[in-house]
């Protein structure tokens, strides 16, 4: 038998990035926040009560206003206080 070279066949991390931000909807709740960001829910409370994570109360409940490029904007805050 010969030898034969097994390789990872990957995407650009461009791509992986546009086509993550295209998939994170424009409202999120805290929880589908905490799960993205792998983080406790405390976590994004803390983020949200610090300006850090713009948000809004509906009730007594925050709704995280994602959009456009989040996971860039806050990779580099978790990075900064983890």
């Amino acid at each position: 038998m010969g030898n034969f070279a097994v390789g990872v066949i990957g995407t650009h991390p461009e791509a992986t990035r546009e086509r993550a931000q295209r998939e994170i909807p424009d409202v999120m709740t805290v929880g589908e926040v905490a799960k993205l960001l792998k983080v406790s829910k405390q976590v994004v409370y803390q983020l949200i009560k610090a300006d850090k994570i713009p948000s809004i109360k509906v009730g007594k409940q925050y709704r995280v206003l994602a959009g456009q490029g989040f996971l860039s904007l806050f990779r580099s805050e978790l990075a900064r206080n983890i």
